[in-house]
């Protein structure tokens, strides 16, 4: 799973190599791509609550039409994404300055999107889902990635993922995620489920990166 964020400014050089590095990945496992606040071009329709093709136009180009991909791992787990980048629009604003193309928001139909693709999954298979901003603050930020945070966290607790994967914050197990938020859930984990997500294994050949 790949979180977004494989550019600084989204150009076409920094998406060039992210998706060299994505076909790299896809040698050893299945990939999953979704776009983050980087990787967008919000500055075509700032504000622009319509017509927002502009704004992804050239992720497009390297890493297809879908923004919002899901994958299902046969005996492993079904993975489905939520689209948090949305550059600057009137969801992700805050009274903060800093904030603006930086911060993303999660609506409501992405979630019921989600809920739709777990419940037809298999429902022994464990629930993942991956989204860009993180749901919770960050270890070393300290900041919140979405704005209207709470919403978010409630949206989430509702489509019952097992595994919440962001692309700066990863909280692996629902004990550790949903014990840090800020009100009290209600039990949904079935008896006898694991709390982590089991994953193929892949081959064991290294792979060299260069890094500069």
């Amino acid at each position: 799973m790949i979180g977004g964020d494989l550019s600084q400014r989204a150009r076409h050089g920094e998406l060039q190599r992210g998706r060299a590095f994505a076909n790299l990945c896809r040698e050893t496992a299945p990939v999953l791509v979704i776009p983050g606040n980087h990787d967008v071009q919000w500055w075509w329709r700032p504000l622009i609550p319509f017509g927002k093709d502009a704004v992804y136009q050239k992720y497009r180009s390297y890493f297809g039409a879908d923004l919002t991909p899901s994958l299902t791992i046969p005996g492993s787990a079904v993975i489905a994404s939520a689209l948090t980048a949305h550059g600057v629009a009137w969801g992700s604003l805050t009274a903060r300055l800093r904030d603006i193309a930086v911060k993303g928001h999660l609506p409501k139909r992405e979630m019921e999107r989600v809920q739709s693709i777990f419940a037809k999954a298999d429902p022994t298979l464990p629930r993942v889902l991956v989204m860009h901003h993180n749901l919770l603050r960050g270890d070393m930020s300290k900041r919140m990635g979405l704005a209207r945070w709470k919403r978010a966290q409630r949206r989430v607790v509702d489509a019952a993922p097992m595994s919440c994967s962001a692309g700066t914050t990863t909280r692996k197990a629902p004990r550790c995620w949903r014990a840090a938020l800020p009100f009290r859930l209600p039990a949904r984990s079935r008896p006898g489920r694991a709390a982590g997500v089991p994953f193929p294994s892949t081959s064991s050949r290294s792979i060299p990166l260069r890094c500069r």
